[in-house]
């Protein structure tokens, strides 16, 4: 008893995955000992989904904000406050609003990625476009042109997830490539599966 309790006293967020080191002896030690390690699973799951949905949030907003920032400064920047001009500009500003509204909605249900749907059939050129266009401005900021090339077709699967998937591998092309450079996305259907290529300069 004196040993499982210095050993449960000493655990931290870090290490809760470790079994204890109890002697199986088939007593009730030994099943308090096996009821603590299968808590201390249940606890450290927890924890990895806690951190997982905390980079998750930062990461997705980080780029939407960004966007927002941008398009703010190129508006300032050109002192054209024309009717037109300024209905332009808040419909920019609506849509990512909207969009960061959307993101609260996605990531709360990763909380349980487990219970996400995954029988969208959805036409997966169609969000590789839309990913390429999102990332437009920051693409436009450091000068990179964007290529996208894709076969015609359907997936089926989690449209949000997947959605998810092809803004981060093109977000990624734009912030780790050079200034002026090229980023480069082929998608192509090889009988049921689909290759899909992001390179940059």
């Amino acid at each position: 008893l004196k040993d499982l309790n210095d050993q449960i006293l000493g655990r931290t967020a870090k290490d809760l995955d470790q079994p204890l080191s109890i002697p199986d002896r088939g007593d009730e030690v030994t099943q308090l000992a096996h009821s603590f390690d299968d808590l201390s699973q249940r606890l450290s799951r927890a924890f990895l989904m806690q951190r997982s949905f905390s980079q998750n949030a930062a990461h997705e907003f980080r780029t939407p904000l960004a966007v927002l920032k941008t398009r703010i400064g190129l508006f300032r920047k050109k002192q054209d406050f024309a009717p037109q001009t300024t209905e332009a500009f808040l419909s920019i500003m609506e849509s990512e609003v909207d969009r960061l509204s959307g993101m609260v909605d996605s990531l709360l249900k990763l909380t349980n990625l487990e219970q996400v749907p995954r029988s969208d059939r959805t036409k997966l050129g169609e969000l590789l476009h839309q990913a390429a266009e999102d990332v437009s401005p920051l693409a436009s900021k450091k000068g990179i042109a964007i290529l996208v090339e894709a076969s015609p077709g359907t997936i089926t699967g989690s449209r949000e997830l997947l959605r998810r998937a092809l803004f981060n591998l093109v977000e990624n092309g734009i912030k780790y490539n050079r200034p002026g450079g090229t980023l480069t996305v082929d998608l192509e259907r090889q009988g049921d599966d689909w290759i899909l290529s992001v390179s940059d300069t």
